[in-house]
Parts: C-alpha cells; structure tokens; sequence
C-alpha cells in the first residue's frame, strides 16, 4: 500500500460525504493509497437505478455505465454489489464475464439497506492482486465512509426543514425572535426587523432588545433573568408586556415573551443555544396572513394566494383582480381553486377558515 497514510483517508472521507468534489479527491486518494490504476465510488437509487451518480478516477464514464448495464447478470461486478450486504468487500482477478473491468478488482458495499445502494470499486491493471490486508482496510474505509454519508444526509435533511421553518416564520403577521442564554436575538423574522425599523419605542442593538419605556424594559429584564436561572414560577414563566411608542397617541407594541426548555450544561458549552422566545404584535398592523403563508400553507399558486389574502383583508375580489391586472372572472376562477383547496365553499367560510388555521397570539390586554 502506498500514498497518503489510512487516517488522512479515513479524515477525507468524513470531509468528503455528500460532496461531489470532495468524493471525488476521496476516490482519488483512495485510489493512491491502495496502490490502484483505476477507482470508482458509483451510488444509484432503488427505486430509479438509472439515476447513476459516479465518482471516479482514471475511468471514463462510459465504462462505468457498460458495467452498471450488466447488473441484471448476478455474476457481474454491480451484480455482487446488490446482491451483498453492506461492507462486504470482495476481490475478482481477471474475471471473463459480462460486466467487469479488465485486470484485478477490489470491491466493497459501502451502503445497501437504504435507499441507496453505494459501492467503491479499485482496479488493478497489472495481474498481481490486492492482498489482504488491502481487503480488511477496504472494508474498514467503506464503514467510516458509511457513517460518514449517513450522518451528512441527516444533516442536509435538517437544513431542509430549518430552512422551510424559516420561511414559515417569515410569513407570520407577528414579529419572532430567539433568544440565546444571553438575552441576545439569533433570529428575528422579517416582521420583527420592520418594526425595528420604526425605532419607535423597540429596537435591536448589537444583537439585544431594547426598550426605550424604563418600565418595559425592567420588566423584560426580570423575565430574561428567570428564564436563565430556570427558577421562574409558573405565573412569571412567560410575561406579557406593553411597549410605548415614542409617538404616545398609536397604541404601544405588545410583547410576549416565553421562556424555552435547555439542558444548562450543554447551554454553557453553546451561549447561543435558545433560551427564549418572544413575540412582537403591532396593533397599527393588520394581521393578515401574507401571500407567502397562505400559499405554502394551503398550496395555492401566487395568484390565488393573492387573492385569499385580500379576501382576507376585507378587500373586495374586484379589487384582488384590478391589484393582479387581471379579469374579475379570472379571479373568480382562481378563487374556485382556493375553495377546492381550502375545503369551503363561500367567501365568509374561507375566511373563517383561514383565521382558524392561522391563528397566532392574541393581543395582550
């Protein structure tokens, strides 16, 4: 064995899962290491096998594609793949059949019972085959690259949903934020951000809410220290407070703020970790649900999320027309699809039934 030593490859592989780039330097050192001409790490679907994804070195991707052909043959290299369960590693020198490279082959099932099937194919060109002490480190490799791949794919699926939560969170009528065990904001939604904006009464510096009423922000205060000590009672575990604005004649803002459950030894290793979320409502708003709830929601397209939401509104469907520059009875066929989708069949029932599905903190007192 020659190249780089077994831990780089091993540290490559946890770097390289779920990144083509980087699967691709994976197989290429990889190829090195085990003193190989030609590699492959090949992964397809189940249930749609032609969506074939190849990693190689030194190989064309025709070649690839003419072994995959022949899987179908029990007997061929792709085959055993499917046919072997995960990390079985196996050699073939020089084998006849359909379905295998030419010279020495040394082969392992990186993943087999899931959805999909991986494997990582070295070929030798010279007749001299691969030991095997090459095979055992083939097959620890393939379980590192295994949990590798598995644990990357959890995370990508939880930056999938953080991201869809985001967008729901940006289409809520009230402002959000989160807040870290130092009271500082780690998210603020696009609501909140325009009434910071104002800077009439509430605004965001360096990361912390600041309320310009004494009082208001006294009382924030006490509940940020509750919520980190964790010694709150019941009645003061959330607190309901009023927000002047600068301008005493508009009704003031209306702040909710409740505390989130943590684990104090892993939140002094991570001063980010959630320690509360507070709730911004601004009466001089309607809170009407925006386009981008509506129709992620209910899965309108644009159109008739525009509409429903002017519905909504108080708007007439005259007016939702005239605001998408299209024809009244245009719109009332958009608005047949919303009620198809909505499940009602009046405009009063699909307001009530949008104010029910969405509905969200009521104003403080």
């Amino acid at each position: 064995m020659q190249g780089s030593g077994l831990p780089d490859l091993i540290a490559l592989a946890y770097e390289s899962a779920c990144d083509p780039g980087g699967l691709s330097e994976f197989v290429a050192a990889a190829t090195s290491y085990f003193g190989a001409d030609r590699a492959a790490l090949v992964i397809w679907p189940r249930s749609t096998p032609a969506h074939l994804l190849q990693f190689r070195h030194a190989l064309e991707e025709a070649e690839v594609t003419e072994w995959f052909a022949e899987r179908s043959l029990s007997t061929s290299l792709f085959g055993q793949l499917e046919a072997r369960g995960p990390l079985s590693t196996f050699q073939a020198a020089e084998a006849e059949e359909a379905g295998w490279p030419a010279g020495t082959v040394l082969a392992s099932v990186v993943d087999a019972d899931g959805p999909n099937c991986c494997g990582l194919i070295l070929i030798r060109d010279v007749a001299a085959g691969f030991s095997q002490a090459d095979q055992d480190t083939l097959t620890q490799v393939a379980g590192y690259l295994r949990r590798a791949v598995r644990l990357n794919r959890r995370f990508i699926r939880i930056f999938a949903d953080h991201r869809a939560g985001r967008l729901i969170l940006d289409a809520a009528p009230r402002g959000i934020l989160i807040l870290d065990q130092l009271g500082r904001a780690t998210y603020t939604n696009q609501e909140a951000e325009r009434i910071f904006g104002n800077d009439d009464g509430i605004s965001l510096h360096d990361n912390q809410l600041v309320l310009s009423d004494p009082d208001a922000m006294q009382a924030f205060n006490g509940f940020l220290h509750g919520a980190r000590s964790g010694n709150a009672s019941d009645s003061q575990s959330s607190a309901g407070i009023r927000v002047p604005r600068t301008l005493p004649e508009h009704a003031a803002y209306q702040l909710l703020a409740y505390p989130l459950k943590f684990d104090p030894r892993q939140a002094s290793l991570d001063q980010q970790e959630a320690m509360a979320i507070a709730l911004l409502h601004d009466p001089l708003v309607a809170a009407a649900p925006n386009d981008a709830l509506l129709a992620t929601y209910f899965g309108l397209t644009p159109a008739e999320a525009h509409v429903t939401q002017a519905l909504c509104a108080g708007r007439s469907l005259p007016s939702a027309a005239s605001e998408l520059s299209i024809s009244v009875n245009t719109a009332r066929t958009h608005l047949r699809s919303v009620f198809q989708k909505v499940g009602v069949h009046s405009q009063a029932a699909l307001v009530q039934r949008v104010t029910q599905s969405l509905q969200y903190a009521s104003p403080l007192g």
